[in-house]
């Protein structure tokens, strides 16, 4: 409602027929408005999930642009300011990220600075490096400006009924994209402290659920010419996961040997290694301290790999 752009706008507010007074508090404050926002409520007929919340925004937007923002978190009075400057500035932009600040429970900001210079990448292959380098392109679909006809022409939708839904989504948004720009400019505040979100009051049997099935999805449908990177990138991720949730959902195991099957052809001795070695460990998993601990001896296993030089 504070925000210092000075263009039309719309905000869509997604009632997902949550328990609180979310939406009578949203009502009331949209009466009293009297800015240059136009808002507009939409009802879900019953609870389906962020991500159904999200898709719902998206399939009734009218805007050139997209920009999603958490019920939980806010966004910075210049946010839609700095990042519609940057997207203003041709036509082929397709997304523009800024940086964000974590709060703890504290209250304290945590400063999640990606890069100090503003960057912009013109072609897939360095966006794809961009996405592998994570701590310089997070995957996360919030603080993103997001042209809507590259969304609707690509139809990138979130997938319902999971969580970790920006995981998957944003694999997808990697695929296509060919020019974005990143910022340096902090304009949007996560809010870390609450311990009844989405993420963190799910049970670990559903977790380990939702992260099999995006874990299927994208081992399925890896891109043509692409296959060799995106899969050493998410096998090495896969091992971790499988660590922790093999003890919750045996799927895992058929997932583990179809990620062994395709690593003949795509893998690097090194990806393929900690596949062994973490369906050994999950064999003998009992709990979160075995999770710390091959934690830190996949730390001495990078290092010897790398001293080896089998990479």
């Amino acid at each position: 409602m504070c925000q210092s752009f000075d263009g039309s706008m719309e905000c869509l507010l997604i009632d997902d027929c949550g328990t609180d007074a979310s939406i009578a508090i949203a009502e009331k404050l949209i009466n009293d408005y009297k800015g240059n926002i136009h808002f507009d409520i939409l009802h879900h007929k019953h609870n389906r999930g962020l991500s159904a919340s999200r898709n719902t925004g998206i399939e009734n937007a009218k805007g050139d642009y997209i920009y999603f923002l958490d019920s939980d978190d806010y966004i910075t009075e210049d946010c839609i300011r700095l990042l519609m400057k940057k997207a203003r500035l041709d036509s082929s932009i397709e997304l523009v990220q800024a940086c964000f600040a974590d709060i703890a429970y504290d209250g304290k900001e945590n400063v999640n600075i990606t890069s100090n210079e503003i960057i912009r990448l013109k072609s897939n292959n360095d966006i794809r490096n961009a996405y592998f380098n994570t701590s310089l392109f997070h995957l996360q679909a919030w603080n993103k400006l997001i042209k809507r006809s590259f969304i609707v022409d690509n139809n990138i939708l979130f997938k319902e009924g999971i969580i970790y839904e920006d995981y998957l989504w944003g694999f997808y948004m990697m695929k296509h994209m060919s020019d974005i720009i990143l910022i340096p400019d902090v304009t949007y505040k996560k809010n870390s402290s609450r311990v009844d979100s989405i993420t963190a009051g799910s049970k670990t049997s559903k977790k380990a659920k939702h992260t099999w099935i995006i874990y299927k999805d994208i081992i399925s449908n890896l891109s043509p010419g692409h296959e060799r990177k995106e899969y050493n990138f998410f096998a090495r991720r896969f091992t971790l996961e499988y660590t922790k949730y093999v003890p919750y959902n045996t799927e895992f195991k058929v997932l583990m040997d179809m990620y062994k099957k395709m690593g003949k052809e795509y893998g690097t001795i090194a990806t393929v290694l900690k596949l062994y070695g973490a369906q050994i460990l999950g064999e003998f998993q009992k709990g979160e301290k075995i999770v710390y601990w091959y934690k830190k001896q996949k730390l001495k296993v990078d290092i010897f790999l790398h001293r080896a030089k089998i990479r």
